[in-house]
């Protein structure tokens, strides 16, 4: 679709058509896409990515939404919410160092008490327990 109606050669059409590789699973071409920006741009179309792939990591797709926010988090590393939920998604993939560094780095940036917090907490404390308890996604925030 995106070699019939191309997206606009503007750095919004290049976060777009970065969002559309990434949902699909091709987070590869979702990085060449942006690496063609100039560097003072990309992170503007990595918070399109981040915007388009928020609500697959509200929803729990772990499979999808983990790729799509270490992306983020590669071009925008103090990207909080990002680090969260790729820290979430890996602790549920059981990629157990990905998620502690990830949820480590959410700490770094975040610092209300409230359930992101809270999630973040209870997540390294089991990943820093030996043996761990079959995993389990923590409540949402509210």
């Amino acid at each position: 679709m995106q070699q019939q109606s191309p997206p606009p050669k503007t750095v919004a059409g290049a976060g777009y058509q970065a969002a559309c590789y990434a949902l699909a699973g091709h987070i590869d071409d979702a990085r060449r896409v942006i690496d063609n920006l100039a560097p003072d741009e990309r992170y503007k179309a990595t918070g399109i990515v981040f915007e388009v792939g928020h609500p697959v990591a509200d929803a729990g797709d772990d499979r999808s939404a983990g790729p799509i926010m270490e992306l983020v988090v590669d071009y925008w590393p103090n990207h909080y919410m990002a680090l969260y939920h790729a820290g979430m998604a890996e602790y549920m993939l059981g990629q157990r160092e990905l998620a502690r560094h990830n949820l480590e780095e959410f700490r770094k940036y975040y610092h209300e008490q409230d359930g992101w917090t809270r999630n973040a907490v209870e997540v390294l404390r089991r990943l820093n327990t030996p043996v761990e308890a079959p995993l389990r996604r923590p409540s949402d925030p509210q």
